[in-house]
């Protein structure tokens, strides 16, 4: 996969996490009663469980974007200042919106998908000409190893090793057809004259 395909995946899953968590901001409140804060639903149960159920979904697929592209925050909690993912922790903004405040997850989704914009720009421009010719060949290893599952170290070792057979077969036969169209050249030329 080229790495303006990875950039743009990521930003789709960011903007996926945020427009679910938006509906959690648009479908509650801030509830202070009995003490602490928290924010509680303007809609039925269902509809509530339901908007939930989809933030944590897409806060599966957007934890790893949002490692590469934001910042985690520190909040202070029990006493205590922690480092927080808010793509992962954005249950927390909901249980203690004062310690980790609701606008500070979409805020920082947002950074994170402007700077994975970018890097997917960037990543346009130099996948064009030779040099994006060279990078999809450099990246023929890696490209075969995402194919395989995570978890399966050994398969993947085994693939980035095809991978690498592949490149050295490549690399051979393009050093024999340029050996080839330089020897036709030859003789083409040693024709003209």
């Amino acid at each position: 996969m080229k790495y303006s395909q990875k950039y743009q995946l990521d930003r789709e899953n960011l903007s996926i996490f945020l427009n679910c968590f938006s509906n959690i901001v648009r479908s509650s409140h801030l509830d202070r009663s009995g003490g602490l804060s928290r924010v509680a639903p303007r809609v039925d149960d269902e509809t509530w469980n339901k908007v939930l159920s989809e933030t944590a979904y897409a806060s599966g697929g957007a934890s790893e974007s949002f490692r590469k592209f934001g910042n985690n925050f520190r909040v202070k909690s029990g006493g205590i200042f922690i480092e927080v993912n808010p793509v992962d922790s954005w249950w927390h903004s909901i249980e203690r919106p004062e310690e980790f405040n609701p606008n500070l997850v979409v805020n920082s989704v947002q950074y994170a998908i402007g700077k994975a914009e970018k890097a997917r720009d960037r990543a346009l421009r130099s996948e064009k000409g030779i040099v994006g010719l060279i990078g999809s060949f450099i990246r023929i290893p890696e490209s075969i190893m995402e194919s395989v599952n995570p978890e399966h170290k050994i398969e993947r070792n085994s693939a980035r090793l095809i991978g690498y057979v592949i490149q050295i077969i490549a690399t051979t036969f393009s050093a024999y057809l340029f050996k080839i169209t330089i020897a036709l050249l030859n003789l083409l030329i040693q024709a003209i004259n």
